[in-house]
């Protein structure tokens, strides 16, 4: 079981972030028109659904002795396809999944020997470990937030 306490430091700061994505997908981000680079804040929620659900996968696979998940189509296009794929959901659906889906992630990680393993390999052959998602996606949809709100706010 990899170290509790910097397992449990990775899953608080993602914590931190799925409830930051959250609160702003059904407060402001629920009626927001803010558009940055064709994304609108439910599309980055739908995209950050996608990277969740594809990250639990591969730690559940290579914590069960199996192989790290594969992307195998091009990121822009797993973006669009994972927002395409939830566009009749509402945004309660959509903050009932990341709930499931963070218990699904929190889960995996805890039944994971090592964080170094390979958990995800990208379409261009990047490998990445269960570390390396924990931290990316947590910055990642931090980041994505912050640029909504600030394009809202200028």
């Amino acid at each position: 079981m990899a170290a509790n306490q910097d397992v449990d430091t990775l899953l608080q700061a993602l914590e931190d972030a799925v409830d930051e994505a959250i609160l702003y997908i059904q407060g402001p981000g629920a009626t927001s028109q803010v558009v940055i680079d064709q994304w609108g804040p439910r599309d980055v929620f739908c995209h950050f659904l996608f990277w969740h659900e594809a990250t639990a996968q591969g730690i559940e696979s290579v914590a069960g002795g199996g192989e790290p998940m594969r992307v195998e189509t091009p990121l822009d296009e797993a973006n669009a396809e994972a927002v395409t794929r939830r566009a009749g959901q509402t945004i309660s659906q959509l903050v009932a999944e990341a709930h499931r889906q963070q218990v699904c992630l929190a889960n995996a990680v805890r039944a994971l020997d090592d964080l170094s393993q390979t958990v995800l390999v990208r379409p261009d052959g990047t490998r990445l470990s269960a570390r390396q998602r924990l931290e990316l996606i947590a910055h990642h949809l931090s980041e994505h937030i912050e640029e909504l709100r600030a394009a809202a706010n200028s």
